[in-house]
């Protein structure tokens, strides 16, 4: 019905998704919404543009790098989303999860980390290495 009208479909799916991998890629979703990789999801982006063809990916950036590790490891995560997306096309990255503490204001250098991590890495066509 949405496409009949000219809607697209975008479905919040994050979390452990390997179990309905070949379910997704049968619907007529375009949008993946939170689509979220390793370590908390348990498909990588590769594998999810291999097997859900033609459907975006809105990908979520996981909460557990933000949250527990070090601004070098939050840029090389950024680094790794990107490469996996490479060329870019189909895929939006975001955040739908926690960030970090607001009291401590850790959560502006996580954003920051990662805004000047996709401006450096993410000029679309968006380089496989």
């Amino acid at each position: 019905m949405l496409h009949a009208k000219g809607k697209i479909v975008a479905v919040h799916l994050d979390g452990k998704l390997k179990c309905l991998r070949d379910l997704i890629a049968s619907t007529k979703i375009d949008v993946v919404e939170a689509f979220t990789p390793p370590p908390i999801g348990d498909i990588s982006i590769d594998e999810a543009r291999a097997t859900w063809k033609g459907k975006v990916l809105w990908t979520n950036f996981p909460a557990t790098v933000s949250l527990e590790a070090q601004l070098d490891r939050v840029e090389r995560e950024v680094v790794n989303i990107l490469r996996g997306a490479a060329p870019g096309h189909d895929f939006a990255l975001g955040i739908t999860e926690d960030i970090g503490d607001i009291k401590s204001m850790r959560y502006l250098e996580v954003l920051e980390t990662i805004t000047k991590t996709v401006a450096k890495h993410g000029t679309y066509p968006i380089a496989k290495s």
